[in-house]
């Protein structure tokens, strides 16, 4: 997810930086249940575009057929910073 993301240009010229941290519900044949913003980044910007990628990037791969695990519950911070951009 932190891949697909992009630093937007009026983040970058105003200098923003911040962590979104999102919550996913993953069912066992790669389904994404939801996405929710755990925790905001104080960026609309930012915690819109983690959700939007998440849901564009789903579904995600399947779980293994061995598994009786039948959904995963991820939280992922993704942190925006200009020192790593």
């Amino acid at each position: 997810i932190s891949q697909a993301i992009t630093y937007t240009n009026e983040a970058k010229q105003y200098g923003w930086e911040g962590t979104v941290t999102v919550g996913l519900m993953i069912l066992n044949d790669g389904t994404l249940a939801f996405a929710l913003v755990k925790e905001s980044s104080g960026h609309d910007i930012f915690d819109e575009a983690v959700l939007n990628t998440t849901k564009q990037l789903a579904p995600f791969q399947a779980f293994p057929s061995d598994t009786d695990l039948q959904e995963l519950n991820v939280t992922i911070p993704i942190v925006y910073s200009l020192t790593n951009n």
